[in-house]
């Protein structure tokens, strides 16, 4: 560390007859006589490095949950950011760790810069072949898989005191290749310090561009002395990195819209009529080992909202448009799941169930769609003849990842099928959280 300073009565002057001035004002502080001012403005510090530092951390961009699609290239799982500090750096090294499962499903992870789609590089299980790499979760012993990737010189480097945001893709396998349905997905990297020699098996390894020197491991004190920080942006113990929670799915629903052909603020008539209708799409997929993976809609829960508007409990129906002569029946029930019978009105659900095995169809092949309507008889569409009345239908609590399916779970149930089995899930990977078909005035 350095700092100058003007040492005490540092500070010499004479008039230009040669007279020698004595006495120093410090600072507006004088003791006796002062015929000489001196206003001082502390110097900075500075730290002499070996080389800068280098802070790694999860990315302030929330990833959401994600349905993994064998075959594709994934959206983002996982966003870094790296900040440099004092000088720029290349990262050399990077190693992310799966968590909760082996990641069979994944051949390999892609990695570009926020906002550049290109692929810079990628990290694969066979590169790790040879390394030092963590073998088991700290945190539950079980086994894991690494995924590493080499970076040559240049390849990502760090601008001095910038930041850069790094995202990561998955290549998922297909079925024909090895990928499975319903497998955990979830990348870390370790926050393990390890010494800036070639060996350890650190998640970062980084070079200083200005330096040529391997960046230091965190001593874990307060200073930043020219180290890599993993798990946080500023000087401090390292952490590790745990991205969000993922699964590996062979189908998957795309997109669900409102399918109803009536305008909102269509009039409400009596009789049995279509509540509303939504529209089901399904993501094109290559799962053709044991055939060509389907999406099957099983279970759902609907919410009903109406106000001066009463419905019969008895008469909901869903049906499938491809063949609307053919329908099953569904029960309403309120927000605590109790059977709703007789004149309804309100707020309420509407529970389908078992529509696998029930006389519709409720399959979605690949690239395909499905329509379901409900319809139910409204026995009185106008209460009040003062006030003004509504009805909706919409599908809710849907996108956030639960194991079962009911008012307080899912709101959907879904089984990703092929001759070779089952694998159920409860939400659907869509960045929406409500779908409302027609509001009916």
């Amino acid at each position: 560390i350095l700092q100058l300073r003007i040492a005490t009565g540092g500070i010499e002057a004479e008039e230009l007859d040669g007279r020698a001035l004595s006495g120093i004002r410090k600072d507006g502080i004088c003791s006796g006589r002062c015929q000489i001012n001196q206003q001082t403005t502390p110097a900075e510090v500075l730290t002499i490095l070996p080389h800068g530092n280098l802070y790694v951390s999860e990315s302030s961009t929330q990833i959401r949950p994600r349905q993994l699609l064998g075959g594709t290239l994934t959206d983002p799982i996982l966003q870094l950011t790296f900040r440099a500090e004092k000088e720029a750096i290349d990262v050399t090294e990077l190693r992310l760790t799966s968590s909760g499962s082996l990641a069979t499903s994944i051949d390999r992870l892609e990695f570009s810069k926020a906002n550049f789609p290109s692929m810079f590089a990628q990290a694969s299980i066979g590169a790790c072949s040879g390394e030092d790499v963590p073998s088991q979760n700290p945190a539950d012993g079980s086994s894991v898989q690494n995924f590493c990737a080499t970076l040559p010189t240049g390849t990502l480097r760090i601008a001095k005191d910038q930041r850069l945001d790094i995202v990561v893709h998955a290549r998922m396998k297909s079925d024909a290749q090895g990928g499975i349905g319903g497998e955990n997905i979830q990348l870390w990297l370790t926050g393990q310090a390890v010494a800036a020699s070639t060996s350890g098996s650190g998640s970062v390894k980084a070079r200083g561009v200005s330096s040529s020197e391997r960046i230091s491991a965190n001593d874990g004190d307060a200073a930043g002395e020219g180290e890599l920080f993993i798990g946080r942006d500023s000087v401090g113990a390292n952490a590790d990195i745990i991205g969000t929670l993922h699964a590996s799915v062979l189908s998957k629903i795309s997109a669900i819209a409102n399918a109803d052909t009536n305008a909102d603020g269509s009039a409400i008539a009596g009789s049995s009529r279509t509540i509303g209708a939504l529209r089901f799409e399904a993501a094109t997929n290559v799962n053709t080992a044991g055939g060509t993976n389907t999406v099957i809609l099983d279970d759902i829960l609907l919410s009903v909202s109406s106000t001066n508007v009463t419905l019969d409990g008895a008469s909901f129906t869903v049906a499938n448009t491809e063949d609307s002569s053919v329908s099953t029946s569904c029960t309403p029930i309120d927000t605590n799941g109790n059977l709703l019978t007789g004149s309804i009105s309100g707020s309420f659900f509407v529970r389908c169930t078992d529509l696998d095995s029930s006389s519709i169809s409720s399959k979605l092949s690949s690239a395909g769609s499905l329509t379901l309507t409900l319809k139910g008889d409204i026995t009185n569409p106008q209460v009040s003849a003062s006030a003004g009345s509504s009805l909706q239908l919409s599908l809710q609590n849907f996108t956030t990842p639960r194991a079962s399916f009911g008012i307080s779970g899912s709101h959907i149930h879904l089984i990703d099928r092929d001759a070779n089995g089952d694998a159920d899930f409860y939400w659907i990977d869509l960045p929406v959280t409500e779908v409302h078909s027609t509001l009916y005035r």
